[in-house]
């Protein structure tokens, strides 16, 4: 068993393309801390999207743990998740622990 104890330095990115034009809050966050939790405050950005079809987002380079919570989410103006993929990222191994998605891809 392999145990690894770190850090990397790096940033999330998040894209969204709709069927149709929306409006709406594109946001892309991860635990950066390691505290568990999300902070809406300091760990994620977020984009308002105005009548688009397609828009991009990232957040800037910061330090994240090795295994991070990470968070993509589009919510219409009118409060209704459209899409999201969260979810805990080996960022040594570059693969997905959990990943929990809408619409569901397979």
């Amino acid at each position: 068993m392999v145990i690894a104890i770190g850090s990397v330095t790096g940033h999330l990115e998040a894209t969204v393309k709709l069927l149709q034009a929306s409006s709406g809050t594109l946001e892309v966050g991860a635990d950066a801390d390691a505290n568990g939790t999300i902070d809406p405050t300091t760990e994620i950005v977020s984009n308002k999207l105005n009548n688009q079809a397609e828009a991009s987002i990232a957040m800037p380079e910061t330090i994240l743990p090795l295994t991070a919570k990470y968070m993509a989410r589009f919510t219409t103006s009118d409060g209704n998740v459209m899409a999201y993929n969260q979810g805990v990222y080996d960022f040594l191994n570059r693969q997905g622990v959990t990943v929990k998605r809408m619409p569901n891809r397979n």
